[in-house]
């Protein structure tokens, strides 16, 4: 694939919502590192964030979620892959 877009939604339910969502990024599956996409969680209803990586530079993704405070939430993440297409970039 010649592009790879995250979406992360985090829907705050009850409670104070505190802290962050961040994305890693593997080649082996195994040991993975910060992208240094961060999503920090902020008490509202609804903390979205959308990560367009481009090309992408890991064979693996994954995405954690770290909350504090008292609070009960839903994390969707979505993930768009497209193929490269002479004239589109």
């Amino acid at each position: 694939f010649s592009k790879i877009t995250f979406q992360v939604n985090v829907n705050r339910i009850s409670g104070t919502a505190a802290g962050s969502v961040v994305l890693y990024g593997s080649l082996d599956g195994v040991n993975y590192v910060s992208t240094g996409d961060t999503l920090t969680l902020t008490n509202q209803a609804t903390n979205t964030a959308i990560w367009d990586k481009g090309v992408p530079a890991y064979s693996y993704y994954k995405v954690i979620a770290i909350s504090s405070g008292t609070v009960s939430e839903v994390l969707n993440v979505y993930y768009l892959t497209r193929k490269y297409q002479t004239g589109l970039y």
